[in-house]
C-alpha cells in the first residue's frame, strides 16, 4: 500500500456521466463490429438517439417523468455545471474551504472534457459535449467508442439518472453525506443503479454491444512507458469501477433479494459505508457483518488530536476509507494469488491523510486494516512489506527506490505491536523524497505509517503507532495468552 495514498486522496466520486483518466495510452481493446458516429452528427440527431434511449429506459424502469432533453453544450458550460454540483461534495471531503475550492474546480475543469454526457441536476437535461466522444475514443485507443451503439448506450445511463432523479432528487441524496466513505457509497448507488437500469435497456433494445464497450471503458488499464505512473492510474481508475461496477452489483443483489421495493429502499436509507457496497448482505442483514475488536475511527480521531496538539494549524487532515478495488489495485505489482483473498478478508479500513499547510510538500497517512483473524493480519503485513521490497525492481523504469533500513520490530520496542520500520529514499524527478514507514499488527487490526518529508524518528513512530493502536480490552489472542499465564 506504500505511497498510494496522494493518488487516492485526490481521486473523486460523483455521478458525472463518464469519466476517464486523461492524458494516459491504454491497451488496445478488440474491435467490434459496430457503426461509426458521424463525425458531425447533429442536434437533430442526438435528439432522436436520446429519444429513443429514453423509451427504452421508461420500457423497462416505470416512471412518472414524461420527456428528457438531450442538448450539446461546449466545455465551458459543462465545467460551470460540474462545479455547481461538485463544490458541494468537496465540502464533505476536505476541512479547509480554500483546498474544498481548489478541488471543486480542478475536476470540474478536468472533466469537463472526459465526460461522454451527463445528467444535469439543475437544468434535468442530458449534456452533451459534441467532440468528447472522438476525443476520449482516441485519447483512449478505443475507435469503437466513437459508435452510435456507445452512444446509444451512455444516453441510456444519462437517462436513467434523469428517471432515478425525477423519484429520488439527486442533491438531495448527497446532502446527507458526512464524509468521503459516505460519498463513495451514495455514489457507487447512484452509479450502480444507473448501470442497472442501462443494461436493461440496452438488452431490449439489441445494444449490449454498445453497454458492453462503454462499462469495459470505465477500468480500461492504461499500457505506459511510466510504470510508476501506471500503477498510480491502475488505483485511481479503481474508484470509477467501484461506482459503477461494483455499485451494478450491489443493486443486483437488492434486486435479487427483493425487487424494486428492495431498490426502493436502497433510495430511502442508502448505505453510508462504501464497504456495504463490496459485501451487500451486510446491508441486508446488519447482523451477519462480522465485528470489529476495535474503533478504527475513535483511533483516528484519537491520533488527528496527537498531531494537532503537537503543531496546531500545521496540517490538514482528510479521512477516506479505501475501496476494495483501489487496495487490489495497489497490490496489483504482485501475483493475484498473493493478495486477491487478503484484501476480501478485510472487515474494514481507515484512512488519516495530514498534508502540511505551509507549503512544505510533507505529508502523513496513517492507515487501520480490521482483518477477520489474527492470522490474517499478519499476513496481510507480510503483503504489505513485500510491496515495499518489490517496488524498486517493479517501478525503477522512471524512479528510483532506494530501501535505505529494513527493521524489525517486537514486543520490546513496543507494548502495543509488532511490525517493521522502513526508511527509504525516493527519486521521481529532480527532488529526493525522505520517506520513514512503520507496518504494525496488534491482534486483528493492521497499522500503516507512513511520514514523507516529515523528520521524525523510529521512536517517535512508535510513539504514534502505539496512539493509533491503543486498546481498552485486549485481542482475542491475547486476552488468551493471559489466561493462560495466570493458569
Amino acid at each position: 500500500m506504500n505511497f498510494f495514498f496522494c493518488a487516492v486522496l485526490f481521486s473523486f466520486s460523483s455521478p458525472v456521466g463518464h469519466p476517464v483518466p486523461q492524458d494516459v495510452p491504454v491497451v488496445e481493446a478488440p474491435r467490434v463490429a459496430v457503426t461509426p458516429l458521424a463525425r458531425d452528427y447533429s442536434q437533430a440527431y442526438l435528439d432522436r438517439m436520446g429519444q429513443a434511449a429514453f423509451e427504452a429506459v421508461r420500457s423497462v424502469e416505470p416512471t412518472k417523468l414524461k420527456s428528457l432533453r438531450f442538448k450539446f453544450v461546449e466545455r465551458s458550460e459543462m465545467q460551470k455545471v460540474l462545479y455547481e454540483e461538485l463544490r458541494p461534495q468537496m465540502d464533505c471531503q476536505f476541512e479547509d474551504a480554500e483546498m474544498a475550492e481548489a478541488n471543486a474546480q480542478t475536476m470540474a475543469t478536468t472533466l469537463a472534457g472526459a465526460v461522454l454526457a451527463k445528467f444535469a441536476t439543475g437544468s434535468g437535461d442530458v449534456l452533451v459535449v459534441h467532440d468528447n466522444i472522438f476525443d476520449i475514443a482516441e485519447l483512449l485507443h478505443m475507435p469503437d467508442l466513437a459508435s452510435t451503439e456507445v452512444l446509444s448506450a451512455v444516453l441510456c445511463h444519462e437517462a436513467a439518472h434523469a428517471v432515478d432523479h425525477h423519484r429520488h432528487p439527486l442533491p438531495g441524496l448527497f446532502g446527507r453525506v458526512t464524509d468521503t466513505d459516505h460519498l463513495q457509497a451514495i455514489n457507487a448507488v447512484i452509479e450502480g443503479h444507473a448501470q442497472h437500469v442501462a443494461r436493461k435497456a440496452c438488452k431490449k433494445i439489441d445494444n449490449m454491444v454498445g453497454f458492453d464497450l462503454f462499462t469495459a471503458s470505465i477500468d480500461h488499464l492504461p499500457e505506459a512507458d511510466d510504470a510508476h505512473q501506471a500503477y498510480l492510474s491502475r488505483i485511481v481508475v479503481a474508484q470509477f469501477s467501484f461506482a459503477y461496477k461494483d455499485g451494478e452489483r450491489f443493486i443486483d443483489a437488492m434486486a435479487l433479494e427483493g425487487g424494486a421495493s428492495a431498490i426502493e429502499k436502497v433510495f430511502q436509507t442508502p448505505p453510508t459505508e462504501s464497504i456495504l457496497i463490496t459485501e451487500p448482505s451486510w446491508y441486508l442483514k446488519p447482523k451477519s457483518r462480522p465485528k470489529v475488536p476495535y474503533d478504527l475511527e475513535q483511533a483516528l480521531q484519537r491520533y488527528e488530536a496527537s498531531l494537532h496538539k503537537e503543531d496546531p494549524d500545521h496540517w490538514m487532515m482528510t479521512k477516506v476509507e479505501l475501496l476494495a478495488p483501489q487496495i487490489s489495485a495497489a497490490f496489483s505489482l504482485l501475483p493475484k494469488d498473493r493478495y486477491e483473498q487478503s484484501v476480501k478478508d478485510i472487515l474494514e479500513c481507515r484512512v488519516l491523510v495530514a498534508q502540511n499547510l505551509d507549503g512544505e510538500g510533507s505529508m502523513i497517512s496513517a492507515g487501520l486494516f480490521a482483518l477477520s483473524t489474527v492470522p490474517q493480519a499478519k499476513q496481510f503485513l507480510e503483503l504489505e512489506n513485500d510491496l515495499i521490497a518489490i517496488k524498486p525492481e517493479k517501478l525503477k523504469e522512471n524512479i528510483t527506490i532506494t530501501i535505505d533500513k529494513t527493521e524489525k520490530l517486537t514486543k520490546k520496542d513496543s507494548t502495543q505491536f509488532e511490525g517493521i520500520w522502513i526508511e527509504q529514499t525516493i527519486i521521481y524527478g529532480a527532488t529526493p523524497i525522505k520517506n520513514h514507514s512503520l507496518l504494525a499488527h496488534r491482534g486483528q487490526i493492521v497499522a500503516e505509517l507512513n511520514f514523507s518529508n516529515v523528520g521524525i524518528t523510529k521512536k517517535e513512530a512508535i510513539k504514534s503507532a502505539e496512539t493509533l493502536l491503543q486498546a481498552p480490552t485486549k485481542t482475542p489472542e491475547e486476552k488468551a495468552s493471559s489466561e493462560k499465564a495466570t493458569k
